[in-house]
């Protein structure tokens, strides 16, 4: 049976219409990336979090939809190199209140610091089994924006 005839029979079985349509779909945008895309945004998003992603398709670390968070680019930019995975990036909120969406959308690098790991960032925060405050070490920190010299 040819694959026409068979889609036309599938079409015709609710079970399957769904799944085909959304199937034939992914076809249907095949090579319509990034600008091609009828609903391209100019590669920059806010998240529900209220997080910028900016799109940057060859980036190693970036989410399934080619999109990374603007922040870690900041850093990247700055120290000349791709932050690991587990390098977790705090906003300090100098401007902002802490928590608020114009905090997270703030990513000067002054109002940033880069932790090791997820551990040293919540050490830093007080939260959960770490709500004292421990202390953070300085090997804990690998950039910490408030510390650049500023420019006249």
């Amino acid at each position: 049976m040819p694959s026409g005839e068979k889609t036309k029979l599938l079409l015709q079985n609710p079970k399957y219409k769904k799944r085909l349509i959304s199937h034939l779909g992914q076809y249907a945008q095949k090579g319509r990336f990034g600008s091609k895309n009828t609903h391209w945004r100019g590669g920059k998003i806010i998240s529900k979090e209220g997080y910028i992603y900016i799109y940057k398709p060859d980036h190693p670390f970036c989410n399934n939809k080619k999109y990374v968070r603007e922040h870690r680019l900041v850093v990247e930019k700055h120290l000349g190199r791709y932050l690991k995975p587990e390098e977790e990036v705090h906003h300090k909120g100098i401007k902002y209140p802490l928590g608020s969406i114009e905090n997270k959308q703030d990513n000067r690098l002054e109002n940033l610091i880069v932790f090791v790991n997820n551990s040293a960032h919540r050490r830093f925060e007080g939260k959960g089994k770490f709500k004292s405050k421990k202390k953070i070490l300085s090997s804990d920190i690998i950039f910490d924006g408030s510390k650049l010299k500023k420019r006249k």
